[in-house]
């Protein structure tokens, strides 16, 4: 009898894994509009690799005076653990030397980074 309890609570803690998993992916598709190519409790990331945003991207490190051969872009949606960052609600800022953005929103945080190959001056 209590192995079957444990298992039946084995069940009830996969099932709140996979509704975390489900707020991941939600979360991640409501702010960006496309699937995420992962998704774990605690993150969703994406990669665009083509498209006019890669266009956009190239265009904006081009203006930094970097020449990529590759560029991606790419999209992450983290949980928010803290009480301090599950209550902060901003608009989208720059970071990581002004080639990404994020914003923290309903507990979770948003970035979207540029990533390039040889960036030479």
């Amino acid at each position: 009898m209590k192995k079957v309890l444990e298992l039946l609570d084995k069940i009830k803690e996969l099932k709140g894994v996979e509704k975390k998993k489900r707020e991941m992916r939600e979360a991640f598709v409501r702010e960006f509009g496309i699937e995420p190519e992962r998704v774990t409790v605690d993150k969703a990331t994406g990669v665009v690799r083509d498209g006019k945003p890669v266009e956009i991207a190239e265009d904006i490190l081009l203006d930094l005076g970097c020449y990529p051969e590759s560029v991606e872009i790419e999209l992450t949606v983290r949980r928010c653990y803290s009480e301090e960052e599950k209550k902060l609600e901003t608009d989208w800022q720059l970071v990581n030397y002004g080639i990404g953005i994020s914003k923290y929103s309903n507990g979770f945080n948003y970035k979207l980074l540029i990533d390039w190959e040889e960036c030479d001056p």
